[in-house]
């Protein structure tokens, strides 16, 4: 009903927009951390419906950015909302097993034209609706929340946490759906003289304890294939080394 009421507003929803985003939003924290807390269980059917209302919970949200009358709501918000998002992204024990033990089953689940339905696939295509609606707006914040969420992966594995590259994959997961827009903009600074872009992905990707760490044989095998497809999406500086050349 909320999603309908957003598609074709009456005027009297206006005087309550303001109660919109905070009934979304503590909705969205109770299942951010009920996804956290099972991340490491087995499904069952409480996680299946949590899942379904959380992909509920993001398409609200998709209808909101896609609103002429409501989009203005999101900026301030979207600080945490991409740090939920990319805890939303977190890979499940039970996804990285059939991951592992089949490798067509990741590809046709990280498809962009994937059919699979997930509470991950779900997060990152409200990443990439927020980004196509709200532009270079959504950039900064976005930035923002990669490098939190890869500073809290840094503190897990400092703390002797052996699902820190967890929240570090996500982060590369969604510096990747970025990619287009950080690239346009390091196009643009490079060009015409503009402001970088908020988050230099070279400075992640040549970093001796960021990509050569991820990659290395220590690391858990979806991180070690993640984070090299992301650094590929990125053009290399004019003269800078190979990222995984020698330390």
């Amino acid at each position: 009903l909320l999603q309908r009421l957003l598609e074709h507003p009456p005027r009297s929803l206006k005087p309550h927009a303001a109660s919109l985003l905070p009934t979304l939003g503590s909705q969205l924290a109770w299942l951010h951390a009920s996804h956290a807390a099972a991340l490491l269980q087995p499904p069952d059917a409480a996680a299946s419906a949590e899942a379904a209302l959380t992909s509920r919970v993001l398409d609200l949200i998709a209808a909101v950015a896609a609103s002429s009358a409501y989009f203005r709501l999101l900026p301030p918000i979207l600080p945490e909302l991409f740090h939920v998002l990319t805890g939303l992204a977190r890979i499940p024990t039970t996804t990285q097993a059939t991951w592992e033990a089949d490798v067509d089953e990741y590809l046709n689940d990280e498809d962009d034209d994937s059919l699979a339905v997930s509470t991950r696939i779900a997060a990152q295509a409200l990443v990439s609706e927020l980004l196509d609606e709200l532009g270079s707006r959504a950039l900064v914040p976005l930035c923002a929340a990669v490098g939190r969420a890869l500073g809290e992966a840094d503190a897990q594995r400092g703390a002797g946490s052996g699902e820190w590259w967890r929240q570090r994959e996500a982060a590369w997961a969604m510096l990747g759906l970025a990619s287009e827009s950080l690239c346009r903009r390091m196009r643009s600074a490079n060009s015409r003289g503009r402001p970088p872009p908020p988050l230099e992905p070279a400075a992640l990707l040549d970093s001796a304890e960021h990509l050569r760490a991820d990659v290395g044989a220590a690391s858990p095998r979806l991180l070690r294939a993640r984070a090299p497809s992301i650094a590929a999406r990125f053009p290399r500086p004019p003269g800078a080394a190979p990222a995984l050349g020698p330390p």
